[in-house]
């Protein structure tokens, strides 16, 4: 039944995406946090293809870095999701993204041991892992029109350490940020 109804989305999608055109290009900065403790920031390009005229398909890609006590992470993750933008500017949105991190384990001991007691030996080399990740997000467009979009936004985002936790353990972080519109390509086809 859920394979069916998943065949049913993926059809859906692509034999609705023609009936409104617009296609906008954008860069985004932003706040990421893990938690209190590890900080750091994320910069993302977006390319978002509408096809309703206040529903899109954004295909994301972030690149981020952040700091913690005990170790630092740079990432790079893809996501595609939906978003529903609303007459007053408000839109939700949803994704579910594909990554890889690189983790840096500060401490000369070459072993690293969780909260949870997951132990890595690193050896003091930084560690490549596979990142898959869920975010739900929430943001204004300032601006209020379709053509220049400014966005701001807040996005709880759930990602795994593959490399080091299972999928019982995931990640939480926060995003916050800022999206401007660069490019916008209306009518494709019409």
């Amino acid at each position: 039944m859920q394979m069916r109804l998943a065949h049913i989305l993926v059809f859906a999608i692509i034999f609705t995406s023609n009936s409104y055109s617009q296609i906008l290009f954008s860069g985004a900065i932003g706040y990421f946090g893990e938690n209190i403790t590890s900080t750091g920031f994320v910069l993302e390009a977006e390319y978002e293809e509408f096809f309703r005229k206040y529903s899109s398909l954004p295909l994301r890609f972030d690149l981020g870095y952040y700091s913690g006590p005990d170790y630092n992470v740079a990432l790079f993750d893809v996501h595609k999701g939906h978003r529903k933008h609303y007459h007053l500017g408000y839109y939700f949105e949803e994704s579910a993204g594909i990554g890889i991190m690189l983790t840096g384990y500060k401490g000369g001991t070459g072993v690293y041991v969780d909260k949870f007691g997951n132990t890595l030996l690193h050896g003091n080399v930084a560690q490549w892992s596979f990142l898959p990740s869920l975010t739900f997000g929430i943001g204004y467009n300032v601006t209020k029109k379709k053509k220049t979009q400014n966005l701001i936004w807040i996005r709880p985002k759930m990602y795994w350490n593959l490399g080091f936790r299972g999928i019982k353990q995931p990640y939480a972080a926060l995003q916050i940020g800022y999206t401007h519109n660069y490019v916008t390509i209306e009518n494709l086809d019409k």
